[in-house]
């Protein structure tokens, strides 16, 4: 893999800034999308682990309602609270003990964590990037419109 090459931004003409502009601004925009999904799920298994605390004892047998989607709800009941199916991923579900689930949630959450840090660190860089082809390229078209 080569290494990526370092160019002076002063040498560089006032379209080839604007393109790399242009460029940069779509990276930041998929950046902080992907930021944004990731927190999304990040907080659904939040809210999943938080939930698997309400299966108690005193909660077996509990008509509740069950979402099927994010507005459609079914009636259920609790019939085990020692044990729960979770989504494990690509349609693959696995019954699992409470403190199993907890442990696979924890691993999820800190997993998502890591990569909206490692991503947020990613934009932090092209958003200065950005910001100094900016700074340039005022210059630029100050300096030409001087001329």
């Amino acid at each position: 893999m080569s290494q990526p090459q370092t160019i002076q931004l002063s040498s560089l003409a006032p379209e080839q800034l604007q393109q790399i502009k242009q460029e940069l601004g779509e990276e930041i925009q998929k950046l902080v999308s992907s930021i944004l999904q990731l927190k999304e799920l990040n907080g659904r298994f939040i809210s999943s682990k938080e939930t698997l605390k309400s299966l108690t004892p005193a909660n077996n047998e509990k008509r509740l309602l069950i979402p099927i989607t994010s507005s459609i709800y079914i009636p259920g009941q609790i019939s085990d609270v020692e044990t729960v199916t979770i989504d494990i991923g690509t349609g693959y579900y696995v019954k699992q003990s409470i403190p199993s689930a907890e442990k696979h949630f924890d691993r999820k959450i800190k997993m998502v964590s890591e990569n909206i840090e490692k991503l947020s660190k990613e934009l932090a860089v092209k958003r200065n990037t950005n910001e100094a082809i900016s700074v340039i390229l005022q210059q630029k078209l100050t300096q030409a419109a001087r001329k």
